[in-house]
C-alpha cells in the first residue's frame, strides 16, 4: 500500500497537507466512517480476492527510508470483509 502526501504551501496560521491511498485496489464502496478534528477512518468493502482476509497494517517506510516513530500516525484493517484504513494524527507513541 502507498500513501502518498504533498504540503500545501504555507498560509499564515495553516500547515495543511493533501494525501491519497489507492483503497480502490482492495476494496470498493469507501466511504468515511468517522472523522474529527484529529482523525478520519475510511471504510470499504473488500474485494472478493482480500474478502477473507484478516490483518492490521501500519507505516514501515516514508521515502524508502525505515520509519519507526509515530507509529499510530496510520494504520489499515482487513476484518470481517471489510478495510478500515485510519489516519490518526493524534496518535503516536506515549513514551517520547
Amino acid at each position: 500500500m502507498i500513501v502518498t502526501e504533498k504540503p500545501h504551501l504555507y498560509q499564515e496560521g495553516s500547515f495543511s497537507t493533501d494525501g491519497s491511498v489507492n483503497l480502490s485496489a482492495y476494496a470498493s464502496n469507501i466511504s468515511v466512517q468517522a472523522s474529527n478534528s484529529f482523525s478520519v477512518t475510511w471504510v470499504g468493502t473488500l474485494k472478493p480476492r482480500y474478502a477473507k482476509c484478516f490483518a492490521s497494517a501500519g507505516m514501515t517506510k516514508v521515502d524508502g527510508e525505515a520509519y519507526s516513530e509515530h507509529l499510530n500516525y496510520l494504520r489499515m484493517h482487513f476484518v470481517k470483509g471489510k478495510v478500515y484504513f485510519i489516519l490518526d494524527l493524534a496518535g503516536g507513541d506515549l513514551d517520547q
